[in-house]
């Protein structure tokens, strides 16, 4: 015997089959929209325990090191 019996995708069976193939697409796709609003939101919303951007305070730091390691001039 060559072929089933009954054929797996009829008219019957397709909107079945076509659903349950394209669900795990589905739902990543609505996973990855939630969490890319997700991450858009958080920049929006700036960060609580960071009341300035990182290059700010990074730049400010090394501008306070570089002053505090000049030579000093020495009294002769």
């Amino acid at each position: 015997m060559r072929y089933p019996l009954v054929p797996l995708v009829n008219e019957l069976t397709f909107p079945l089959l076509f659903f349950w193939f394209c669900l795990p697409f589905v739902m990543l796709l609505i996973i990855a929209i939630i969490w890319l609003q997700l991450l858009l939101n958080e920049g929006k919303l700036g960060n609580p325990w960071q009341s300035r951007p990182p290059l700010v305070t990074a730049t400010a730091a090394w501008q306070r090191e570089g002053n505090s390691l000049k030579k000093k001039p020495t009294p002769h």
